[in-house]
């Protein structure tokens, strides 16, 4: 994800889902970015083989199960591994 997202306030959190075929999107994990820090690196324990794209939203505090918020970021796999 790219690094100009805004901070976060005390009730939000950034949430990241993963997305196969047509199914519904699932939770990847959740991070905040306070005022005057620098942006996350974001890293997953997660193979990309079967992921399609991934979604980025804003959430209530602690994530959602499914998608409540906006999707603010969108991006493909761009290559399957073997």
């Amino acid at each position: 994800m790219r690094g100009d997202l805004a901070p976060t306030d005390e009730n939000h959190t950034y949430e990241l889902w993963s997305h196969v075929g047509s199914g519904a999107p699932k939770p990847v994990g959740t991070f905040r970015i306070d005022a005057g820090s620098k942006q996350p690196m974001y890293a997953m324990a997660t193979s990309l083989d079967a992921i399609d794209s991934f979604s980025l939203t804003l959430e209530p505090k602690g994530g959602s199960q499914t998608r409540t918020g906006p999707v603010i970021r969108a991006s493909r796999v761009a290559a399957k591994h073997m």
